[in-house]
């Protein structure tokens, strides 16, 4: 079997080599990478159109989770992960590499990785919508308590009453709006400086790659959020993001 690697393009194949390790290095901001105009930003996903059309669905017909006992040894993961076929989730599931090249993909595996009856929000959805590192935790829009992880990662529920006009389905995952997503990322209360720089590069991201920018965040505060906790943090966290060089800035 002939194997493909995370750097070739599609319908290409590369030969059996272990990539180095600059090649293997994630990236925070898939925008910055070669492949960030492959269907990334299509406007379909801003106005809760279809989505992909249908030869990058057909990526949805596998499941996109595995359980790692069921292949042949830690050998076999390892070269598995090294060449981006598997990303683990923990010591006994991984999901395949090819379902996260794409958003559909990654609210796929969002959809099998989450309860039921969710919305993805937070640090979840920026995941489904920029790609980058799996989360560390499941964040999601709910009113129910979970005490038991999924696939090793804490499930950290939002009580939120969320506009429906916010609330898009990709790859047959309810995920929030990637402006909304923003907004939440921003709202979430944020101690650590470098913590703060990361979800202000995630936010970037996300304005870069799907053209939205502080007005449209300052419509959503005003109508929808207006009342939460730490929305003047929210604010000031926003400002930073756009003010930067490859953020967008508008006239508020």
């Amino acid at each position: 079997m002939t194997m493909l690697t995370g750097n070739a393009p599609p319908g290409c194949t590369q030969t059996h080599r272990r990539p180095e390790a600059s090649e293997r290095r994630r990236q925070s901001c898939p925008a910055a990478s070669g492949h960030a105009g492959d269907f990334e930003g299509d406007a379909r996903y801003r106005v809760g159109g279809e989505g992909m059309p249908e030869r990058r669905r057909v990526i949805q017909r596998g499941h996109p989770i595995i359980r790692t006992c069921r292949l042949p040894g830690p050998m076999c993961i390892t070269r598995m992960t090294d060449y981006g076929v598997l990303h683990n989730f923990d010591d006994i599931s991984a999901y395949l590499g090819e379902h996260s090249d794409t958003p559909d993909g990654r609210g796929l595996i969002c959809r099998h990785a989450s309860p039921m009856n969710v919305v993805a929000c937070a640090s979840l959805a920026a995941w489904i919508w920029v790609g980058g590192d799996f989360p560390s935790t499941i964040d999601v829009v709910s009113d129910a308590h979970y005490r038991s992880p999924a696939h090793g990662r804490r499930i950290r529920p939002f009580n939120r009453q969320i506009d429906s006009q916010y609330i898009i389905t990709v790859g047959g995952m309810k995920v929030t709006s990637p402006a909304r997503t923003a907004c939440d990322l921003a709202l979430v209360q944020i101690d650590a400086s470098d913590e703060q720089l990361e979800v202000a590069g995630t936010i970037r991201c996300l304005m870069n790659r799907y053209s939205f920018g502080m007005a449209e965040c300052l419509a959503i505060f005003n109508t929808d959020s207006r009342h939460w906790p730490n929305i003047r943090q929210a604010r000031e966290l926003l400002t930073a993001a756009v003010s930067t060089p490859n953020g967008r800035q508008e006239p508020t």
